[in-house]
């Protein structure tokens, strides 16, 4: 009698299962269908081409050729080559984010003495006309 118990809760484990299983699919193609023009058929066949990955379909949609990687235009002669163009090109990057960061501390500085000398402007305003 016990075996028979044993049996009937896996089963009903087993079955509630497949409708968690079930009921997930069908979340998973009503998403599809809202995130493309795809109809329920076209849905689960892109679901069983990706393997079950909905976020794959709905980038094949957008862009049919995401998964294929773009090459590198860069061809060097040797390994050296290449390790020295890298290297002068993130120096080159961060020389000319130095340089902006400094010009924009001098443009900073020259906004600050502007308002320092409008200020000063004001308040000998302020005293002339006080003392008039």
């Amino acid at each position: 009698m016990s075996d028979k118990n044993v049996i009937n809760i896996e089963d009903s484990e087993d079955v509630q299962k497949r409708a968690r299983q079930n009921k997930r699919k069908e979340e998973i193609i009503k998403l599809i269908m809202r995130q493309t023009d795809y109809t329920k058929e076209q849905c689960e066949e892109k679901l069983l081409e990706w393997n079950n990955n909905y976020l794959n379909v709905i980038k094949e949609y957008i862009n049919p050729d995401f998964y294929k990687k773009q090459q590198k235009n860069r061809v060097y002669n040797s390994r050296n080559q290449g390790i020295m163009t890298e290297i002068r090109g993130f120096m080159d990057n961060i020389n000319r984010e130095y340089y902006r960061k400094k010009e924009a501390g001098e443009r900073y500085k020259k906004f600050l003495q502007q308002q320092h000398f409008r200020k000063q402007a004001e308040n000998t305003k302020i005293n002339d006309i006080s003392n008039n």
